[in-house]
This record gives C-alpha cells, structure tokens and sequence, in this order.
C-alpha cells in the first residue's frame, strides 16, 4: 500500500516556510525615494539658514563699515572771529583792606587794562599816574571775569568810587571750518538738523547745535549734500560760551552715517579779531 506524502518545501527550499513574507521592488524604489526626499528637504533647509545667516552678517558688517568709516574731513585751517570792545571806563570803591577785584567785562585782552586810583579826590582820573602791571598790581586774564589783585589794598573814599579799570576785553563770535568729503565717502546731507553738531568745553555742553551757518566754497551742484570735489564752510556761533585765551573747546560733527569728525582747539594767546587756531 503507497503511502502519499505531503511536501512542505522543507527540502527543495531550505524550509523557507510559505507563510513568509517579502516586499517587492516597488516598494523599495518607494522608500528610498521618500529617504532622498526627506534628506533633500533637510538639505535645503540647512543651505538655506546658512546663506540667511551669512547674508544677515554681511549686511551687520557693512552696517558697521558704514558708521566706522570716515566720510568727512577738515579741509584747510580753523578760524575764530572775534569783536574787540574797548572799555572807556569801570569804576570801584576801594576801603582800605580788599585788594581783589573783579572785572565786569570779560574776556579782557592781556596787557590792555590800565588802573588809576583818583589819589587827590576831584573825581577825576586823567589827572592821576596809572598804576604799574607786575608792580602794583596783577591781572588774572584767564579767567572769566579776569581778576585784579593789588600788591596794596586802595583806601577808602567814603564819597565816591575812586579806583579806575579802563581796558580791552572781546568776545569771541563764531568759529570757522570747511569741510571735504572723505576719498571714497558717500555724499553726507549738511543740512542743519540732518547733520548735528556738538559743543563741549570745561564750562560749557551744548549737544545738539543745529542751526549753524553753510556756504559753499568753489563749486557746488545747488544742493545741500556734500560730494567730491565740494567745500563747505560752516560757521557755528559760540557767543554764550565766553571763550578766553587759552581755552580749550571741542567741536564735534555727526553726519546721519559715517564716522564723527572731532575738532579740539584752545583760542589764542595773543587776542584778535581774525584768529587761526591751527598755529598753536
């Protein structure tokens, strides 16, 4: 009697079970496709937030070149303008003991004072010797108010003032620059507001000065912007800061983009109407 036996595929295929499972070739094309998919975005978002990134720092550091780089520069010497003012005559009472005294007008020119005391009483000064400087007495000039000291203390004269201060003392008005732009800068707007000026010395910060006087020197297009080959002249009003011999004061301009041009100069020693800062 033959007995029938049932295959299982044991031994024609390495009991492979025919339960089993697989996928096809399709089904791999498609998974990998979705992995270059995915990588791809990845890719790109990653490029993408780098170019953004250099883009963004290239903008910061042109930003930055922009404000550091110089556009702006002085051209030619710093002028002061100043009006001399004669005093014809300044009295005081002397009494015996005080021996300083303090100059009503200001800033006085050195070596312009001239003092005579009314020795005789009569009222008047003409008639007097003045006093010597360096011997009878000393003048503070840098100093506003200059100060008068005596090597002796006048006496008094109950009736009236009997000491006479007559001498120069000015006032000086404005200060005086030009202007060029920078080789390579861009054209910068002077217009009073768009451009700011400061002021600052020992006594006096004024940090926004915006009404200040513009000429232009030699050629210009008609507008206010400052380009190549122009020269403007500005000339700022410094009146209300008294201004002495010797004094220093700083002046700055700042241009809505470019470096702050810095202007530092101290007025004169020797006194007069037209000065130039630049020789020391």
């Amino acid at each position: 009697m033959k007995r029938r036996l049932r295959s299982k595929g044991s031994a024609l295929f390495g009991g492979v079970s025919r339960e089993q499972r697989g996928i096809t070739g399709l089904e791999t094309a498609i998974v990998l496709i979705a992995f270059v998919v995915v990588s791809s975005v990845f890719a790109f978002a990653t490029l993408s937030t780098g170019l953004f990134s250099s883009d963004e720092a290239k903008k910061t550091i042109q930003a930055g070149l922009s404000e550091a780089q110089g556009t702006l520069e002085v051209k030619g010497v710093v002028i002061a303008n100043a009006t001399l003012t004669a005093v014809a005559s300044e009295t005081a009472q002397g009494n015996g003991v005080l021996t300083v005294f303090n100059l009503v007008n200001g800033p006085v020119v050195p070596g312009s004072v001239v003092i005579r005391i009314d020795e005789d009483d009569d009222g008047i000064y003409t008639d007097e010797t003045p006093q010597v400087e360096g011997a009878d007495y000393n003048v503070t000039y840098n100093t506003d108010p200059a100060v008068v000291t005596f090597s002796v203390a006048p006496l008094n004269d109950a009736t009236d003032n009997n000491i006479e201060f007559a001498y120069t003392h000015y006032v000086v008005n404005t200060v005086v620059f030009q202007l060029a732009n920078a080789a390579g800068g861009q054209a910068v707007d002077l217009t009073p507001g768009e451009t700011i000026i400061a002021y600052q010395d020992a006594d006096n910060l004024s940090t926004a000065i915006t009404t200040f006087g513009l000429t232009w020197l030699g050629t210009n297009d008609g507008d206010n912007l400052l380009e190549t080959d122009e020269v403007a002249q500005i000339s700022i009003t410094v009146t209300s800061f008294t201004l002495y011999q010797g004094k220093v004061f700083t002046i700055q301009v700042k241009p809505q983009q470019g470096a702050v041009v810095k202007i530092q100069r101290n007025i004169a020693d020797n006194i007069s109407a037209v000065m130039d800062l630049d020789t020391g």
